[in-house]
């Protein structure tokens, strides 16, 4: 379910195609709903690769009252600091966690609202639901979906590929780090955008087939060659948290 935290005027246009323009508009996360996960799920061993001794001390619960006061007093802040600079802000619907991610192979905790850059990929007018890999997350991109599908003049494209199974055989918890090659799997977090060149890290978040379907959707939007998708691994996770190892890597 989804609670719905601002009416705000519709996104004037979509377009962006690296991380540094100028930035004359966004959308901010939200922290309302927001939950921890039980480590029970595979799919968050993987990304945190807690040790089996102490995944009885990891129980799913809703997020402590304080830390979601503080989340909004800080989205608030940084909201006030983009408006000061005439950056015009939208805020994501936030999760409300009551219902489980449920599919025919796995039920699974969501998680919030918070990082919604982690799952979707713009590129020009393209806006990619991310496949991520992560069980809890399989319907996170609702809390903006509402605002993106309205953007502009209606002249922008959202995609995303076949719905992920992420059954228990995707991940391999004996290898540091990685995730099966058995369907795309990516968060857009994972992606490094440099205007024709997007850098993907291939880690426990990203996988090849997920590098490659990005190439191959690149490809049937802008053209064949329009884009060029770089696969790398340099890092556990998101590259956004390790952009100076990444920019080292490719240069």
């Amino acid at each position: 379910m989804i609670t719905k935290t601002s009416a705000a005027a519709k996104i004037s246009r979509i377009w962006s195609v690296n991380e540094w323009g100028k930035l004359t508009e966004v959308i901010l996360g939200s922290p309302e709903g927001a939950w921890l996960p039980s480590l029970e799920d595979v799919s968050q061993r993987n990304f945190d690769r807690i040790p089996a001794v102490d995944l009885g001390k990891a129980v799913s619960h809703t997020m402590p009252w304080w830390v979601i006061e503080q989340t909004r007093e800080d989205v608030a802040d940084l909201a006030a600091i983009l408006r000061q600079m005439e950056v015009v802000v939208h805020h994501a619907n936030g999760l409300v966690s009551t219902d489980p991610v449920q599919t025919p192979d796995w039920q699974a905790e969501p998680e919030n609202a918070i990082n919604i850059r982690d799952i979707t990929l713009i590129h020009g007018d393209l806006v990619i639901d991310a496949p991520s890999p992560t069980r809890g997350r399989t319907f996170e991109t609702f809390a903006v979906r509402d605002l993106l599908s309205t953007a502009g003049d209606g002249r922008h494209w959202m995609v995303a590929p076949p719905r992920s199974r992420l059954r228990d055989h995707t991940y391999d918890l004996t290898r540091d780090r990685g995730i099966n090659n058995t369907e795309p799997l990516f968060d857009a977090a994972n992606c490094l955008r440099l205007g024709r060149d997007i850098v993907v890290d291939l880690n426990n978040t990203a996988n090849r087939k997920g590098a490659e379907w990005l190439q191959q959707t690149l490809d049937r939007h802008h053209g064949p060659n329009a884009v060029s998708v770089h696969p790398v691994s340099i890092s556990p996770d998101h590259i956004d948290a390790h952009r100076h190892r990444a920019f080292s890597a490719c240069l």
